[in-house]
């Protein structure tokens, strides 16, 4: 079967052919505009594919998008009647979205590749899951996948093996260890869904000084699971910051953009840090006891 796989309206767009389960070719939208995290409908990286493979679009039997469009529009419109739909710039701009390519995917590819195959849908966790497992050489597997948000998963455990993959357990949306992590890079004064790797690198300078402060943000438990302690983030402000005041009087005032880095702002990377890697450490042991690995 000839597949192709599509990601955009998110970030970095991109596009790969699969034909009788071997990846023919691949790539990422930013490679041909040049425009980072590039996440309009990837066009250009569509055009690479099929030459690559040597097939036109009306060539394709399927065509697979990385999750579900109207579960995740569900999301989005409950988390904005959850804040009062206080954010409006942003929830317009996201409806715009799924209102157009979003939710009219098969008449984008009709007119313009000329597709008239089957379209599929998958969930954004188990498409991340599988690109981890197809491509790896296990026959069985765990697969623990940790982001933001896809529709409402934001940590989720799957099983792997030749007879598919299987969802066991998730941590859903607003307890992300994604948005945690992206909040405290919003906190330094950094961009998100761009400059995480920032505060990675800025981490290695620091110390956990301010771990037990960190460590109100998020409750661990012992099963591997979380929790966000909600009233110190603010996901959905119409300022577009991730933190509320009480993160502030927590941890002090934030890093304003430009502003030079201090060996406060370094020890609070490197305290967000130590918790993230224990609460993901968590989530593995959890994984593993589960199934009885050693």
């Amino acid at each position: 079967m000839l597949i192709l796989g599509l990601s955009h309206h998110y970030h970095d767009a991109a596009a790969c052919i699969v034909r009788g389960g071997t990846v023919i070719a691949a790539a990422a939208e930013e490679r041909f505009s040049r425009v980072k995290h590039d996440r309009r409908f990837p066009r250009r990286a569509i055009e690479y594919c099929l030459n690559e493979a040597g097939v036109l679009g009306s060539d394709l039997e399927c065509v697979a998008f990385y999750e579900k469009p109207l579960r995740k529009l569900e999301r989005i419109l409950q988390a904005g009647a959850r804040s009062g739909f206080r954010n409006k710039t942003s929830l317009r701009h996201q409806l715009s979205q799924y209102l157009t390519d979003g939710l009219q995917l098969d008449e984008v590819l009709a007119s313009d590749l000329g597709f008239k195959g089957k379209l599929l849908f998958s969930e954004h966790h188990l498409s991340h899951a599988a690109s981890a497992f197809f491509t790896s050489p296990f026959e069985e597997a765990v697969a623990l996948t940790v982001d933001g948000v896809g529709e409402w998963a934001a940590t989720a455990q799957f099983s792997c093996s030749s007879a598919g993959i299987h969802a066991e357990r998730e941590i859903r949306y607003p307890h992300s260890l994604g948005l945690f992590y992206s909040a405290i890079t919003a906190f330094l004064g950094f961009r998100v869904l761009d400059d995480e790797y920032k505060v990675m690198g800025l981490a290695s300078y620091g110390e956990p000084s301010f771990r037990k402060q960190m460590d109100r943000l998020i409750e661990l438990f012992p099963d591997g699971s979380y929790r966000l302690r909600e009233e110190y983030f603010s996901l959905d402000d119409a300022t577009g910051q991730m933190h509320s005041r009480l993160m502030e009087d927590l941890l002090g005032p934030p890093r304003l953009k430009g502003e030079r880095l201090s060996k406060r702002h370094q020890d609070l990377a490197a305290s967000a840090q130590q918790l993230l890697e224990d609460a993901m450490i968590g989530l593995a042991r959890a994984a593993k006891a589960a199934h009885g690995a050693d």
